[in-house]
Protein backbone atom coordinates (compact mmCIF):
# COMPACT_ATOMS: atom_id res chain seq x y z
CA UNK A 1 0.00 0.00 0.00
CA UNK A 2 1.25 3.84 -0.71
CA UNK A 3 -0.13 7.02 0.40
CA UNK A 4 -1.84 9.08 -2.70
CA UNK A 5 1.00 12.61 -3.21
CA UNK A 6 -1.92 13.69 -4.42
CA UNK A 7 -4.67 14.83 -1.75
CA UNK A 8 -7.61 16.80 -1.81
CA UNK A 9 -8.81 17.92 1.73
CA UNK A 10 -12.78 19.23 0.88
CA UNK A 11 -14.35 20.75 4.50
CA UNK A 12 -16.75 23.84 4.60
CA UNK A 13 -14.17 26.47 6.20
CA UNK A 14 -10.46 26.89 8.10
CA UNK A 15 -12.64 28.86 10.64
CA UNK A 16 -13.66 28.04 14.19
CA UNK A 17 -14.18 24.50 15.17
CA UNK A 18 -12.69 21.13 16.44
CA UNK A 19 -13.07 19.56 12.60
CA UNK A 20 -11.42 22.76 11.83
CA UNK A 21 -8.37 22.43 13.87
CA UNK A 22 -8.19 18.54 13.06
CA UNK A 23 -8.11 19.17 9.35
CA UNK A 24 -5.21 21.98 9.86
CA UNK A 25 -3.64 19.45 12.00
CA UNK A 26 -3.32 16.83 9.69
CA UNK A 27 -2.02 18.70 6.88
CA UNK A 28 0.56 20.15 9.12
CA UNK A 29 1.48 16.11 9.63
CA UNK A 30 0.91 15.47 6.39
CA UNK A 31 3.48 18.15 5.24
CA UNK A 32 6.33 17.63 7.83
CA UNK A 33 6.65 14.05 7.62
CA UNK A 34 5.77 12.92 4.28
CA UNK A 35 6.11 16.08 2.34
CA UNK A 36 2.39 16.02 0.94
CA UNK A 37 0.77 19.18 0.94
CA UNK A 38 -2.61 18.84 0.16
CA UNK A 39 -5.14 20.72 -1.93
CA UNK A 40 -7.40 22.30 0.31
CA UNK A 41 -11.05 23.33 -0.90
CA UNK A 42 -13.45 25.60 1.03
CA UNK A 43 -16.66 26.46 0.69
CA UNK A 44 -18.16 28.69 3.53
CA UNK A 45 -15.23 31.38 3.48
CA UNK A 46 -15.52 33.12 7.30
CA UNK A 47 -13.98 36.59 7.91
CA UNK A 48 -11.67 35.00 10.48
CA UNK A 49 -9.83 31.91 9.28
CA UNK A 50 -6.78 30.11 9.77
CA UNK A 51 -3.42 31.50 8.67
CA UNK A 52 -2.96 30.56 5.13
CA UNK A 53 1.22 29.71 5.44
CA UNK A 54 0.71 25.99 5.98
CA UNK A 55 -1.63 25.37 2.95
CA UNK A 56 0.15 25.65 -0.63
CA UNK A 57 -3.25 25.33 -3.02
CA UNK A 58 -6.28 26.68 -1.31
CA UNK A 59 -9.17 26.79 -3.70
CA UNK A 60 -12.35 29.41 -1.85
CA UNK A 61 -15.56 28.41 -3.42
CA UNK A 62 -17.33 32.19 -3.06
CA UNK A 63 -20.99 31.18 -4.60
CA UNK A 64 -23.80 32.41 -2.94
CA UNK A 65 -26.70 30.42 -4.38
CA UNK A 66 -26.70 26.84 -2.82
CA UNK A 67 -27.40 24.98 -6.31
CA UNK A 68 -24.16 26.80 -7.64
CA UNK A 69 -22.54 26.33 -4.72
CA UNK A 70 -22.71 22.64 -5.19
CA UNK A 71 -21.39 22.99 -8.52
CA UNK A 72 -18.44 24.90 -8.61
CA UNK A 73 -17.10 22.57 -5.48
CA UNK A 74 -17.64 19.60 -7.73
CA UNK A 75 -16.06 21.09 -10.61
CA UNK A 76 -12.70 22.60 -7.81
CA UNK A 77 -12.58 19.01 -6.74
CA UNK A 78 -12.35 17.60 -10.60
CA UNK A 79 -10.31 20.01 -11.71
CA UNK A 80 -7.88 19.33 -8.74
CA UNK A 81 -7.50 15.82 -10.10
CA UNK A 82 -6.69 14.08 -6.36
CA UNK A 83 -5.30 10.57 -6.09
CA UNK A 84 -7.31 10.70 -2.57
CA UNK A 85 -10.23 12.83 -1.34
CA UNK A 86 -10.74 13.60 2.38
CA UNK A 87 -13.74 14.60 3.52
CA UNK A 88 -15.35 16.88 6.55
CA UNK A 89 -18.61 17.91 7.01
CA UNK A 90 -21.85 16.59 5.45
CA UNK A 91 -21.81 18.26 2.16
CA UNK A 92 -18.67 17.34 1.93
CA UNK A 93 -19.00 14.13 2.63
CA UNK A 94 -22.28 13.87 -0.26
CA UNK A 95 -19.85 15.67 -2.98
CA UNK A 96 -16.58 12.65 -2.51
CA UNK A 97 -19.39 10.62 -2.87
CA UNK A 98 -20.17 11.71 -6.04
CA UNK A 99 -17.17 12.27 -7.18
CA UNK A 100 -16.48 8.60 -6.85
CA UNK A 101 -19.56 7.64 -8.23
CA UNK A 102 -19.21 10.13 -11.56
CA UNK A 103 -15.28 10.23 -11.86
CA UNK A 104 -14.35 6.92 -10.39
CA UNK A 105 -10.36 7.89 -9.92
CA UNK A 106 -9.59 8.94 -6.39
CA UNK A 107 -9.92 6.62 -3.23
CA UNK A 108 -12.51 9.02 -0.65
CA UNK A 109 -12.13 9.10 2.95
CA UNK A 110 -15.31 10.57 4.39
CA UNK A 111 -15.35 11.52 8.02
CA UNK A 112 -18.31 11.56 10.71
CA UNK A 113 -17.47 14.49 12.96
CA UNK A 114 -20.23 14.29 15.42
CA UNK A 115 -22.04 12.35 17.47
CA UNK A 116 -25.54 10.99 15.85
CA UNK A 117 -28.66 11.23 17.91
CA UNK A 118 -31.45 8.97 15.94
CA UNK A 119 -31.72 7.22 13.00
CA UNK A 120 -33.28 9.59 10.39
CA UNK A 121 -34.05 9.68 7.28
CA UNK A 122 -31.36 12.11 6.21
CA UNK A 123 -29.10 10.25 8.38
CA UNK A 124 -30.11 6.84 6.82
CA UNK A 125 -29.56 8.24 3.31
CA UNK A 126 -26.29 10.21 4.64
CA UNK A 127 -25.03 6.01 5.92
CA UNK A 128 -26.16 4.38 2.36
CA UNK A 129 -24.53 7.10 -0.01
CA UNK A 130 -21.54 6.07 2.42
CA UNK A 131 -21.70 2.72 0.52
CA UNK A 132 -19.83 4.31 -2.21
CA UNK A 133 -16.71 5.31 -0.12
CA UNK A 134 -14.04 3.56 0.65
CA UNK A 135 -13.36 4.39 4.08
CA UNK A 136 -15.60 5.84 6.74
CA UNK A 137 -13.45 7.60 9.05
CA UNK A 138 -14.93 8.32 12.53
CA UNK A 139 -14.03 10.52 15.36
CA UNK A 140 -15.57 9.04 18.66
CA UNK A 141 -16.46 5.87 19.79
CA UNK A 142 -20.20 6.95 20.62
CA UNK A 143 -20.64 7.64 16.86
CA UNK A 144 -18.89 4.24 16.10
CA UNK A 145 -21.38 2.39 18.04
CA UNK A 146 -24.19 3.79 16.43
CA UNK A 147 -23.01 2.96 12.78
CA UNK A 148 -22.43 -0.15 13.77
CA UNK A 149 -25.77 -0.46 15.53
CA UNK A 150 -27.86 1.41 12.68
CA UNK A 151 -25.48 0.54 9.31
CA UNK A 152 -23.99 -2.67 9.95
CA UNK A 153 -23.17 -2.75 5.93
CA UNK A 154 -20.03 -0.08 6.88
CA UNK A 155 -18.68 -1.98 9.51
CA UNK A 156 -16.04 -3.11 6.99
CA UNK A 157 -15.11 0.17 5.93
CA UNK A 158 -15.48 2.12 9.52
CA UNK A 159 -12.02 3.13 11.04
CA UNK A 160 -12.36 5.25 14.33
CA UNK A 161 -9.58 7.89 14.66
CA UNK A 162 -10.03 10.21 17.57
CA UNK A 163 -8.95 13.47 17.41
CA UNK A 164 -5.19 14.53 18.25
CA UNK A 165 -3.89 17.17 20.08
CA UNK A 166 -0.48 17.89 20.56
CA UNK A 167 0.90 17.80 24.54
CA UNK A 168 4.00 19.64 23.14
CA UNK A 169 1.55 22.51 22.13
CA UNK A 170 -1.10 22.32 24.78
CA UNK A 171 1.17 22.40 27.81
CA UNK A 172 1.01 22.17 31.52
CA UNK A 173 2.61 23.36 34.54
CA UNK A 174 1.85 21.98 37.85
CA UNK A 175 0.99 24.06 41.07
CA UNK A 176 -0.64 27.16 39.60
CA UNK A 177 -4.16 27.23 40.77
CA UNK A 178 -4.94 27.85 44.48
CA UNK A 179 -8.96 27.99 43.95
CA UNK A 180 -11.23 27.68 40.49
CA UNK A 181 -12.74 31.19 40.38
CA UNK A 182 -12.26 31.65 36.83
CA UNK A 183 -13.87 29.10 34.39
CA UNK A 184 -13.76 28.73 30.58
CA UNK A 185 -16.08 27.43 27.74
CA UNK A 186 -14.86 26.89 24.29
CA UNK A 187 -17.56 26.28 21.54
CA UNK A 188 -20.44 28.12 19.20
CA UNK A 189 -23.40 29.45 20.47
CA UNK A 190 -25.68 26.72 19.18
CA UNK A 191 -28.34 25.14 21.15
CA UNK A 192 -26.54 21.53 21.08
CA UNK A 193 -24.00 23.56 23.08
CA UNK A 194 -26.05 24.29 25.63
CA UNK A 195 -25.67 28.10 26.61
CA UNK A 196 -29.01 28.68 27.72
CA UNK A 197 -28.89 25.89 30.49
CA UNK A 198 -25.77 26.66 31.41
CA UNK A 199 -26.81 30.77 32.48
CA UNK A 200 -29.74 29.75 34.21
CA UNK A 201 -26.74 26.57 36.43
CA UNK A 202 -24.42 29.96 36.78
CA UNK A 203 -28.21 32.19 38.13
CA UNK A 204 -28.72 29.22 40.53
CA UNK A 205 -25.05 29.52 41.84
CA UNK A 206 -25.25 33.18 41.97
CA UNK A 207 -27.97 33.05 44.19
CA UNK A 208 -26.42 30.28 46.31
CA UNK A 209 -23.01 33.27 47.07
CA UNK A 210 -20.94 31.92 44.40
CA UNK A 211 -21.15 35.03 42.30
CA UNK A 212 -17.29 35.58 42.51
CA UNK A 213 -16.49 33.00 40.10
CA UNK A 214 -16.20 34.26 36.53
CA UNK A 215 -17.27 32.28 33.46
CA UNK A 216 -15.94 33.05 30.01
CA UNK A 217 -17.37 31.62 27.07
CA UNK A 218 -15.75 31.87 23.99
CA UNK A 219 -17.05 30.60 20.17
CA UNK A 220 -18.82 31.63 16.65
CA UNK A 221 -21.35 33.34 16.96
CA UNK A 222 -22.34 34.03 13.41
CA UNK A 223 -22.70 37.59 12.92
CA UNK A 224 -21.80 38.66 9.56
CA UNK A 225 -18.88 40.59 8.62
CA UNK A 226 -20.12 43.98 10.03
CA UNK A 227 -20.88 42.75 13.50
CA UNK A 228 -24.95 42.02 12.71
CA UNK A 229 -27.14 39.44 12.84
CA UNK A 230 -27.84 36.48 10.10
CA UNK A 231 -30.13 33.37 10.32
CA UNK A 232 -27.57 31.75 12.22
CA UNK A 233 -26.89 34.39 15.11
CA UNK A 234 -30.76 34.06 17.01
CA UNK A 235 -29.26 31.82 19.22
CA UNK A 236 -26.36 34.19 19.87
CA UNK A 237 -28.89 37.38 20.84
CA UNK A 238 -31.48 34.52 22.37
CA UNK A 239 -28.04 34.11 24.96
CA UNK A 240 -27.40 37.80 25.58
CA UNK A 241 -30.74 38.55 26.35
CA UNK A 242 -31.09 35.71 28.86
CA UNK A 243 -28.15 36.75 30.76
CA UNK A 244 -29.09 40.78 30.91
CA UNK A 245 -32.22 39.41 32.08
CA UNK A 246 -30.79 37.40 34.82
CA UNK A 247 -28.31 39.70 35.88
CA UNK A 248 -25.32 37.53 35.42
CA UNK A 249 -22.36 40.36 35.30
CA UNK A 250 -20.23 37.53 35.81
CA UNK A 251 -20.44 36.03 32.73
CA UNK A 252 -18.51 37.35 29.75
CA UNK A 253 -19.84 35.54 26.17
CA UNK A 254 -16.80 36.39 23.55
CA UNK A 255 -16.44 35.71 20.02
CA UNK A 256 -14.41 33.26 18.24
CA UNK A 257 -11.12 33.13 19.98
CA UNK A 258 -8.05 31.92 17.64
CA UNK A 259 -5.44 31.55 20.20
CA UNK A 260 -7.36 28.75 22.27
CA UNK A 261 -4.09 27.77 24.60
CA UNK A 262 -3.63 31.14 25.60
CA UNK A 263 -7.36 31.57 26.73
CA UNK A 264 -6.84 27.81 28.08
CA UNK A 265 -4.32 28.58 30.48
CA UNK A 266 -5.58 31.75 31.78
CA UNK A 267 -8.67 29.70 33.20
CA UNK A 268 -8.63 27.57 36.50
CA UNK A 269 -11.14 24.80 35.28
CA UNK A 270 -13.00 24.44 31.52
CA UNK A 271 -16.46 23.50 31.37
CA UNK A 272 -18.70 21.81 28.46
CA UNK A 273 -21.95 22.06 28.74
CA UNK A 274 -23.13 19.82 25.22
CA UNK A 275 -25.96 18.16 25.29
CA UNK A 276 -23.80 15.46 23.11
CA UNK A 277 -20.16 15.82 21.44
CA UNK A 278 -18.28 13.67 19.53
CA UNK A 279 -14.81 13.63 20.48
CA UNK A 280 -14.28 16.88 21.93
CA UNK A 281 -11.39 19.09 20.88
CA UNK A 282 -12.48 21.62 23.53
CA UNK A 283 -11.76 18.42 26.49
CA UNK A 284 -8.93 17.08 24.45
CA UNK A 285 -7.13 20.51 24.95
CA UNK A 286 -8.17 21.63 28.52
CA UNK A 287 -6.91 17.93 29.89
CA UNK A 288 -3.24 18.95 27.92
CA UNK A 289 -3.00 22.13 29.78
CA UNK A 290 -4.29 20.04 33.09
CA UNK A 291 -7.58 21.61 33.56
CA UNK A 292 -10.01 20.66 35.94
CA UNK A 293 -13.05 19.30 33.74
CA UNK A 294 -16.98 19.87 34.16
CA UNK A 295 -19.08 18.49 31.38
CA UNK A 296 -22.27 16.17 30.48
CA UNK A 297 -21.69 12.47 31.00
CA UNK A 298 -22.88 12.05 27.49
CA UNK A 299 -21.12 10.56 24.65
CA UNK A 300 -17.28 9.98 24.58
CA UNK A 301 -16.98 13.14 27.64
CA UNK A 302 -15.97 10.44 30.58
CA UNK A 303 -12.91 9.77 28.35
CA UNK A 304 -12.12 12.93 29.68
CA UNK A 305 -13.54 13.66 32.54
CA UNK A 306 -13.22 11.24 35.23
CA UNK A 307 -16.27 12.26 37.85
CA UNK A 308 -13.92 13.17 41.28
CA UNK A 309 -10.45 12.74 39.87
CA UNK A 310 -10.33 15.58 37.15
CA UNK A 311 -13.14 17.00 37.20
CA UNK A 312 -16.99 16.41 37.81
CA UNK A 313 -19.93 15.09 35.25
CA UNK A 314 -23.53 16.20 35.31
CA UNK A 315 -26.50 15.80 33.36
CA UNK A 316 -26.54 18.62 30.76
CA UNK A 317 -30.68 18.38 30.72
CA UNK A 318 -30.93 19.46 34.19
CA UNK A 319 -29.29 22.98 35.00
CA UNK A 320 -29.64 22.14 38.94
CA UNK A 321 -26.98 19.33 38.73
CA UNK A 322 -24.89 21.42 36.35
CA UNK A 323 -24.93 23.97 39.13
CA UNK A 324 -24.23 21.08 41.50
CA UNK A 325 -21.23 20.09 39.48
CA UNK A 326 -19.73 23.41 39.22
CA UNK A 327 -20.33 24.04 42.95
CA UNK A 328 -18.28 20.64 43.84
CA UNK A 329 -15.00 22.67 41.58
CA UNK A 330 -15.37 25.81 43.57
CA UNK A 331 -15.45 24.46 46.25
CA UNK A 332 -12.28 22.34 46.00
CA UNK A 333 -9.21 23.23 48.24
CA UNK A 334 -5.80 23.59 46.98
CA UNK A 335 -4.76 20.47 47.14
CA UNK A 336 -7.58 18.90 45.58
CA UNK A 337 -7.51 21.57 42.66
CA UNK A 338 -3.88 20.17 41.70
CA UNK A 339 -4.36 16.47 42.04
CA UNK A 340 -7.30 17.29 39.83
CA UNK A 341 -4.80 19.28 37.72
CA UNK A 342 -2.48 16.28 37.72
CA UNK A 343 -4.58 13.56 36.65
CA UNK A 344 -5.86 15.67 33.42
CA UNK A 345 -2.47 16.37 32.35
CA UNK A 346 -1.76 12.17 32.88
CA UNK A 347 -4.90 11.29 30.62
CA UNK A 348 -3.54 13.65 27.92
CA UNK A 349 -0.37 11.89 27.96
CA UNK A 350 -1.91 8.12 28.06
CA UNK A 351 -4.59 9.43 25.26
CA UNK A 352 -2.86 11.50 22.52
CA UNK A 353 -0.23 9.85 20.13
CA UNK A 354 0.72 11.89 17.20
CA UNK A 355 2.49 9.02 15.53
CA UNK A 356 -0.83 6.62 16.12
CA UNK A 357 -3.13 9.30 14.84
CA UNK A 358 -1.01 10.27 11.17
CA UNK A 359 -0.62 6.66 10.79
CA UNK A 360 -4.51 5.62 11.03
CA UNK A 361 -5.13 8.42 8.16
CA UNK A 362 -2.19 7.31 6.29
CA UNK A 363 -3.92 3.67 6.37
CA UNK A 364 -7.35 5.37 5.25
CA UNK A 365 -5.95 7.09 2.54
CA UNK A 366 -3.17 4.43 1.19
CA UNK A 367 -4.22 2.76 -2.35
Amino acid sequence: MSLPKSILCLIPSLGSGGAERQMIQLIQLLNSEYKIHPTVVTYSNKNKDYPSDIIVTRVKVNEASPIKRFFAILKAVKNAQPEAILSYGDLSNIISVLMQLFYNKAKVVVSERNTSLKYDMFTRLRFNLFRFADAVVVNSNSQTEFIKQHARFLIPKLKTINNFTDISKFTFAPGQINSISKIGIFARYHSQKNTVRFLEAVKMLNDKGYNHVQYYWYGQNYLNADGGPTPLSAYYFECLELQKNLGLANVSLNGFEKNVGDRLNEMDAICLPSLYEGFSNTLSEAICCGKPILTGNVCDNPTFCIDGENGFLFDPFNAGDMASAIEKAVTLNNDEAQRFQAKSRELAENIFSKDKFLSAYVLAMSK
